[in-house]
């Protein structure tokens, strides 16, 4: 892949994801702040089964178009600019983003428009949720997809003599990693959340460098489509850079980001043979 590729995927990504978006919201938000005279001093905000069954002042139209139609894509820019790679997941939020604001946009012009209508009850939300989706796959569809997810580096297994063990701990965030002779287990400090991966189910473990962004889409408990022999990664990802994948031998793989997880691996692939 060259840098050409990766740098003309970012420009696409830049004006689907934020210039496009922010143009949108620029306007929606200029139109309603237009219509706001017209607007009588109580709206809708909310529709039960009945019709509306919460008020609001008409200027919290405005507010809603310019909180999610421009400050939605606004502060994607922010992590857009921090991300390293592009890979798929990447490529991915663009198209989402931009689908989000055209939501918000016309879901709200058309409130607005059809305020005295009975069709202001389901037409609005009808018409901006197939607009959203429409917009979004075809986006998806068009937009440059690269495949420049950071290859794993698979250490070898720490060398056991007959009847040894090995065994290795670490903390991620708000999370405490055993790697010992029963697998990996993760469990969250306050001990809500656990996750393990017997070592019999492990086909090899290594070290990735993690884009939060261009690898899972964001931090915390994530889900991303695997490459390679890869089908589905699982991830707990608490900062970008070095972290530990665990491959199960069903192809499903697990990520922590976590220092140290060289050695993590090394026991792993260690005890996986034993």
């Amino acid at each position: 892949m060259t840098t050409t590729s990766v740098e003309t995927a970012r420009r696409a990504a830049l004006r689907v994801g934020v210039i496009l978006p922010i143009a949108i919201g620029v306007l929606g938000t200029l139109a309603i702040a237009l219509m706001l005279p017209s607007l009588p001093a109580e709206v809708p905000v909310h529709w039960g089964v009945s019709g509306p069954d919460a008020w609001g002042p008409a200027w919290i139209y405005v507010v809603w178009m310019a909180a999610l139609g421009i400050g939605m894509p606004a502060l994607y820019s922010v992590f857009f600019s921090r991300t390293r790679r592009f890979g798929r997941i990447a490529a991915f939020l663009p198209a989402v983003i931009l689908g989000i604001t055209l939501f918000v946009v016309s879901l709200t012009a058309l409130v607005a428009f059809l305020l005295d209508s009975p069709l202001a009850a389901w037409l609005p939300m009808t018409v901006a949720a197939v607009l959203a989706v429409v917009v979004t796959v075809v986006a998806w569809i068009v937009m440059p997809k690269l495949e420049t997810d950071a290859p794993i580096d698979v250490p070898a297994a720490i060398q056991l003599a007959d009847g040894q063990t090995a065994a290795w701990t670490g903390t991620a965030g708000g999370w405490q990693v055993h790697a010992g002779p029963s697998g990996l287990r993760v469990r969250g400090r306050l001990g809500w959340w656990r996750f393990s991966v017997p070592a019999g189910d492990i086909a090899e473990a290594g070290v990735v460098d993690i884009d939060p962004m261009s690898d899972f889409g964001g931090w915390g408990m994530r889900v991303a489509p695997g490459v390679g022999d890869v089908r589905r990664r699982f991830g707990l990802v608490t900062r970008a850079g070095e972290a530990l994948e665990v491959i199960r031998r069903d192809g499903r793989a697990f990520v922590i980001t976590v220092d140290d997880a060289r050695t993590a691996a090394a026991v792993l692939n260690a005890v996986r043979t034993a």
